[in-house]
């Protein structure tokens, strides 16, 4: 079940670092009135990072138990 998970979490972590640009431009095109600063994206790419350390974290410690 952990490595499912991890599984999941890397992916996940992988798509949000590969993709946080275009993610920050359509939210902001979907509501116009509201403006993202700019380390808005560096934020969502930091969040996948950590999404990937976590999912080899939980894989790793499955695999030493």
């Amino acid at each position: 079940m952990l490595v499912i998970i991890g599984l999941a979490l890397i992916i996940y972590g992988y798509f949000s670092f590969k993709y946080s640009d275009n993610w920050a431009t359509k939210s902001q095109k979907r509501a116009t009135h509201t403006k993202f600063p700019e380390w808005f994206p560096l934020l969502i790419k930091v969040g996948g990072i950590l999404f990937v350390i976590t999912g080899i974290l939980l894989i790793v410690s499955y695999l030493l138990m």
